[in-house]
């Protein structure tokens, strides 16, 4: 009960038992001993002229006025104790409908660090809700301003306008750790790599790298966390002023008399200068990009990473360290159907789905074994040891100054992408029911069993929905039953074909999601009646 409807409730019980109290003393006499008003003896303050009773009702009083002024004096105090934890609480905030581009864009004081993340490729998975999830450490406005003045830099545009593309890739992924990561996680690990291959060390005084502070911690979004910093990383220390020598006392010449002159000796013939020798070449540095061209059966992917622009990465020495897993030019050209569907952004989604941020050595690509890649997405290693899909290294270890390469004889495709061509293939062959049935026509069998070869090769641990669709004809609760019917009748010839059960949910949608709508044709009721994959959580 709020302390308002507590003291109005007080004052009514209060009033009750004083109404019945004053009966009481009015119903009584002057004869009563218990209460001889004319007494002084019987009163509390004998000077006063009131009488004992009197007196009494009037102390009474006097202590509920008391009492309730303290008690509404510390409800008070309570209200105002909350309104200071909120205050003091500060920071963060759970904005879970945007994702980390939508709060950079909103976020009025971080409109420089949207403006430079918006300069770089990984800007469109920060924008996605499936990407992720990250952790950005967002610079403020005037952190940008501190550094352009800094460096002598008119403003912040004349900053920005000064990187290099390889330059501003390698600032904004300083900024961004795979994974998610509130304050007090960061501050129990003590440290994390950034996708830039740097170390952020963290310490109890919520300093980055000793330097940097976290002014606003654990902004929740859809695809991560985002913590605002005071400061563009990498920091740099200050360097301590060196102190002035003192200047030391210049003693005061003392007269002295002259020397005898000396003769000048022989002058003496100079030696012949001696060569030389010449500094030997820095030895050039090995990069991945070297190693995987040096290698005879890595053209094709050779050449996808050069028209993506992910060659410069690669090849860049300071960059890193990567681990690879390259497909080699037969494992290319057998996914080539696959791979001529996608857009350029499937393209590069799936190339970084090869590429873990850090050295993973054969030795602990084993069973159960799990790597974040550059995609977002989880590279999770199967019973038998092999890849996502059965696919298998076939060399290994191959080192470079800024990683490993593994050359494997299959294409990692995310299990999105996949189920999505899966889909796509589908809908050019639906599966075919008897009409008003769940049974699957014998016609169907072969597209259900590629389906099947299709889920048995996605990552471990993808859950994936079976969903069942129908046209708008028949009644609602028919169609939705009849839906449900055919989507678990797919599920278990699926788990007949060996596809692993726990992985795989049926549901139905009845006409709820028609493709076609209204439906004109038959055609279009036929492109409803529709069976779908979806990745599930």
């Amino acid at each position: 009960m709020r302390s308002r409807d507590f003291q109005r409730a007080a004052s009514v019980r209060f009033s009750a038992q004083f109404n019945a109290q004053r009966k009481g003393f009015d119903s009584m006499t002057y004869d009563d001993d218990s209460f001889a008003g004319g007494d002084d003896r019987d009163k509390l303050l004998p000077e006063w002229g009131r009488s004992s009773d009197e007196q009494i009702i009037w102390f009474a009083l006097a202590v509920l006025a008391v009492l309730a002024a303290l008690f509404f004096g510390a409800s008070r105090c309570g209200a105002i104790s909350d309104i200071a934890d909120d205050a003091l609480g500060g920071g963060g905030g759970d904005f879970t409908d945007l994702t980390i581009d939508e709060y950079l864009s909103d976020d009025g004081d971080l409109g420089l660090s949207d403006d430079l993340f918006e300069l770089t490729d990984l800007n469109s998975d920060l924008g996605r809700e499936s990407r992720g999830p990250y952790t950005v450490f967002a610079p403020t406005d005037d952190a940008f301003g501190d550094v352009a003045d800094a460096g002598g830099f008119a403003d912040t545009d004349e900053f920005f306008d000064g990187l290099s593309d390889s330059q501003t890739d390698e600032t904004v992924n300083y900024h961004v750790v795979d994974g998610e990561y509130t304050l007090s996680q960061l501050l129990d690990k003590g440290s994390v790599t950034t996708l830039s291959g740097d170390v952020l060390t963290f310490d109890d005084d919520e300093m980055i790298n000793g330097l940097i502070e976290i002014e606003d911690a654990n902004i929740e979004l859809s695809n991560g966390i985002v913590h605002k910093i005071n400061g563009v990383l990498p920091g740099k220390a200050e360097p301590e002023a060196t102190p002035e020598p003192e200047a030391t006392a210049v003693p005061t010449a003392v007269p002295t008399a002259e020397p005898e002159p000396t003769p000048e000796p022989e002058p003496t013939p100079e030696p012949a200068p001696t060569a030389i020798p010449a500094a030997a070449p820095a030895a050039a540095a090995v990069t991945l990009a070297t190693v995987a061209g040096e290698q005879a059966d890595l053209s094709t992917i050779n050449g996808v990473l050069g028209q993506l622009g992910l060659d410069e990465p690669l090849g860049d020495a300071d960059a890193g360290p990567f681990t690879v897993f390259a497909p080699n030019d037969a494992a290319v050209g057998a996914a080539a159907g696959t791979l001529a569907n996608f857009s350029e952004d499937d393209l590069r989604r799936t190339v970084e789905y090869h590429v873990v941020p850090g050295i993973v050595p054969a030795s602990e690509v084993v069973p159960g074994a799990r790597f974040e890649t550059l995609s977002g997405r989880t590279l999770v290693i199967r019973g038998d040891g092999s890849l996502p899909g059965g696919v298998g290294v076939v060399t290994t270890d191959l080192e470079a100054d800024n990683g490993l390469l593994h050359i494997i004889d299959g294409v990692l495709i995310p299990a999105d992408l996949q189920l999505r061509s899966l889909n796509e293939l589908v809908a050019l062959e639906p599966i075919q029911f008897d009409v008003n049935s769940a049974t699957i026509r014998p016609e169907s069998i072969p597209i259900l069993d590629n389906a099947a070869a299709v889920l048995g090769a996605l990552p471990a641990g993808t859950q994936v929905e079976v969903a069942g669709h129908t046209d708008s004809d028949g009644d609602d609760v028919s169609n939705q039953a009849l839906s449900e019917a055919r989507a678990n009748s797919v599920r278990e010839y699926l788990i007949g074909q060996g596809v692993d059960a726990d992985t795989l949910t049926a549901a139905g949608y009845g006409e709820d999601n028609l493709k076609v709508d209204p439906e004109a044709t038959d055609a279009d009721k036929q492109v409803n009646r529709r069976i779908e994959f979806t990745e599930a959580g």
